[in-house]
């Protein structure tokens, strides 16, 4: 209630104030924030769609947001380093790209928010214990889902029902290779099919796995989720110069040459890692925000590779294809 009389008005006291002071008080009440990104190499993420996401959320790059990035360039064992300078900052929360950047990231955090972006099982990885209440400092979005694995090779087989022998690619150190190796073995005989198992680390390895492939002979190629988006370069030329089709892991890797593939989108998963960031930056702590998984799943194919390859698709199949590269 305001006083008459000789009282000074409050209302009157905040009209005295120059329209300046407010602004100077909203900039100064919207402080900057500072995040770091840990990723084993520049392609491993979306970095366009993550920072496109957080201008819609409001936040300026570069201005009200800083974000530094550390990279590295897919030399794994600099990762460990990596981590500790960029925890070594005063930061608001740090992104890991993927399983090497979270394993490396979240055991040295010490109560920092780490938002994982993109992994597997976090559970199976032991990054979390509840996906719906992670709890500690930690949550993310997770590429797979129940099931995957067996989808993959209904979907390679109905785009060359013909193959037979398979290669399949994994990374030794990841813990979610061995479900899904026990995935495709438990319905092989369904699809008549037949796997060879290659663990590879470095791109000597894939040529060695190649080598043995064309003994064997393996005709088509498929890679494990999981570690390898670094060699999934090296594993499509190779498949190329193999004459073999190829399914990578996801349709970055069938725009480099691979021939079809289906998997998570992982477009739409950034975009949701974008939000838990935003989330977290206005006060949210991250272990009540769930890990999130996967609801959309994309086919991909390339008619070029295709056409190299003397593989005619077959045009139901085109037609559920959520991109065609030609």
């Amino acid at each position: 209630m305001c006083r008459r009389g000789g009282a000074v008005r409050r209302r009157d006291v905040i009209a005295s104030i120059p329209l300046s002071s407010f602004a100077f008080i909203r900039r100064a009440a919207a402080r900057t924030r500072r995040i770091a990104v840990l990723t084993p190499g520049p392609t491993q993420w979306e970095a366009e769609i993550f920072f496109s996401e957080m201008r819609q959320l409001g936040h300026r790059i570069g201005e009200t947001l800083i974000v530094d990035v550390h990279s590295a360039e897919n030399a794994f064992d600099r990762l460990p380093s990596l981590a500790a300078r960029a925890l070594s900052v005063d930061i608001d929360l740090l992104l890991a790209v993927n399983t090497p950047a979270a394993n490396a990231a979240i055991p040295i955090a010490s109560g920092k928010p780490v938002v994982v972006g993109i992994v597997a099982d976090p559970m199976l990885l032991g990054f979390v214990t509840n996906l719906a209440r992670p709890g500690a400092n930690v949550t993310g979005v997770s590429n797979m889902a129940s099931e995957l694995a067996p989808k993959r090779l209904e979907v390679f087989k109905e785009a060359v029902p013909g193959i037979r022998r398979i290669l399949a690619h994994f990374h030794p150190e990841e813990p979610i290779a061995a479900p899904q190796i026990a995935d495709l073995d438990a319905i092989s005989s369904r699809f008549g099919v037949e796997f060879r198992y290659r663990p590879v680390r470095t791109a000597e390895d894939v040529d060695r796995a190649f080598q043995d492939a064309a003994a064997w002979p393996a005709d088509a190629m498929l890679r494990l989720a999981g570690q390898g988006l670094a060699l999934s370069g090296a594993e499509i030329a190779a498949a190329l110069r193999h004459q073999l089709p190829a399914m990578p892991l996801s349709a970055s890797g069938v725009r480099a040459g691979g021939l079809v593939s289906y998997f998570a989108d992982h477009s739409a998963l950034w975009r949701r890692a974008a939000h838990q960031v935003h989330r977290i930056l206005g006060g949210t702590p991250a272990g009540e925000i769930p890990f999130e998984r996967p609801t959309k799943f994309d086919l991909a194919v390339n008619l070029g590779t295709a056409r190299k390859l003397g593989i005619t698709l077959p045009p139901e199949f085109l037609q559920r294809a959520d991109e065609v590269v030609d």
